[in-house]
């Protein structure tokens, strides 16, 4: 006789649902046009709280940016800094350097967390988005000159913001017609205070001892730790938790139950 054993039941842990909103949604040309200092400044859109710590703390969440770079003058190597102008400075998250038209995405965990720059209880005035060079320098005229900045500008982006609590940190879906052909080729985790190289870190040191004053758009911080996945998409791995360790208790139930019918056919042999 086959003797079944019974196991309780495990628990499955429950899934934490974000909240979560759409902060920007904006496809514009950078252009010496449409930008002062390099800089594009638009408002939250319609939705977005006043507080982003009451009733819903967004503090403890994450910030996630698509941008998709629609035309680019050059292979010149860009970055894309995304800024909150807010009470009483500003923060910023930044995207990978890159060459060619492309979509970006990257997701900040730690932006959100720090508090010594914004009082979150007041919102975000503008969102600022900035083309800089690979070592931090706005590519406006005025900055740079104009050969510099042709290689620049103008160039047309789109660049969408979700922002979501602490939970399953899933993204607002929308509307991709503006870029129909767009693939997602770029995704990184951007560390908190994440700075795009050493020039950046040094610069960050030199306002931190008092030797210079800080850029406007320059958080300090430390260098990026950032993982970047093919395709932009992220694979399964599987059941975890406490779906796996029934799925191996119901296993080895079936491993028992046939080895002692197999010693059950042996014995009547003998």
């Amino acid at each position: 006789m086959v003797k079944l054993f019974l196991f309780p039941i495990l628990a499955l842990p429950a899934v934490a649902h974000a909240d979560q909103f759409l902060l920007t949604d904006v496809t514009y040309t950078h252009s010496v046009e449409t930008t002062r200092d390099s800089h594009y400044r638009v408002s939250p859109l319609p939705g977005t709280p006043r507080n982003w710590r009451s009733p819903v703390d967004y503090t403890r969440g994450t910030i996630q940016v698509t941008a998709e770079v629609l035309t680019k003058p050059s292979n010149a190597d860009t970055v894309l800094w995304i800024c909150f102008e807010a009470t009483p400075t500003y923060d910023c998250t930044i995207g990978p350097v890159y060459k060619t038209p492309k979509v970006m995405t990257w997701t900040d965990k730690g932006m959100l967390g720090r508090t010594n720059r914004i009082d979150w209880t007041r919102g975000v005035g503008k969102v600022a988005m900035i083309l800089k060079d690979k070592a931090g320098k706005k590519v406006a005229p005025e900055s740079v000159g104009a050969d510099y900045a042709a290689q620049f500008m103008p160039t047309m982006l789109r660049v969408t913001i979700t922002v979501s609590s602490a939970g399953d940190g899933g993204v607002v879906a929308r509307d991709a017609s503006a870029a129909p052909d767009a693939r997602p080729d770029v995704r990184l985790d951007v560390a908190p205070n994440a700075r795009p190289d050493a020039a950046a870190r040094e610069a960050a040191a030199a306002v931190e001892a008092g030797l210079s004053e800080p850029d406007p758009e320059l958080p300090t911080g430390t260098a990026p730790t950032s993982t970047a996945s093919s395709g932009g998409c992220s694979m399964a791995r599987g059941p975890s938790g406490g779906l796996g360790v029934l799925l191996a208790l119901l296993i080895l139930l079936r491993s028992r139950g046939r080895l002692h019918g197999q010693r059950t056919v042996q014995g009547g042999r003998q």
